[in-house]
């Protein structure tokens, strides 16, 4: 559970089906109850409970888009925080450059789909290109988080995915192992794990 129910009158934390007493009147408390009398009752965030899922959520190496001027980074420490002072309420933790903003209002921080072969990570809606492993073709797609991604390899430009292709094919006819193999191109590094036409 992300939030809790506090009495206003109180400042007491309750929760749904606890027995309440409001003006000599003895009830167990309901989610009905709570949303018709805001003047009662606050939800807030359970902060304890938001950290536990943020450790477990983001572990360490997670590339994350942060909800705060949209970075995106890969998560470099283990640390959470919360944090009312770093631009409103929220979790923040730290990134490779800087802190990332993990969980705001309710809002969780998009995680990558995936990191493609020459290093960029992929997230919903973005475009990323793919060779078919089978048929050593190009494709571009979207990624799309109800989706599994290709088998093949996948790289973040079509020129990038192109240039693997000829030097991969190019390597191939020059008669090297395709097993322990490694092709660089424009300063990536690739590790060859199939054949490819």
């Amino acid at each position: 559970m992300e939030k809790k129910i506090v009495f206003k009158e109180t400042g007491i934390s309750v929760q749904i089906g606890t027995i309440v007493e409001i003006n000599d009147i003895t009830f167990p408390l309901t989610e009905q109850i709570v949303k018709e009398n805001p003047h009662l009752f606050e939800i807030k965030d359970d902060k304890d409970a938001l950290l536990e899922k943020a450790k477990k959520e983001y572990p360490i190496g997670t590339w994350v888009k942060s909800l705060y001027e949209n970075d995106i980074e890969k998560i470099s420490s283990n640390k959470y925080i919360d944090s009312p002072w770093f631009s409103g309420d929220g979790v923040w933790t730290s990134g490779t450059h800087h802190g990332l903003k993990i969980y705001s209002n309710g809002k969780w921080a998009e995680k990558a789909l995936f990191v493609t072969e020459d290093g960029k990570p992929i997230f919903h809606n973005d475009i990323y290109y793919y060779i078919d492993d089978c048929i050593g073709l190009c494709f571009d797609a979207f990624a799309d988080k109800n989706h599994v991604k290709p088998s093949g390899k996948t790289f973040s430009t079509m020129r990038i995915a192109k240039e693997y292709l000829q030097a991969y094919n190019k390597w191939l006819k020059n008669g090297c192992k395709i097993d322990d193999s490694v092709v660089i191109v424009d300063g990536y590094r690739f590790q060859c794990t199939c054949f490819l036409i």
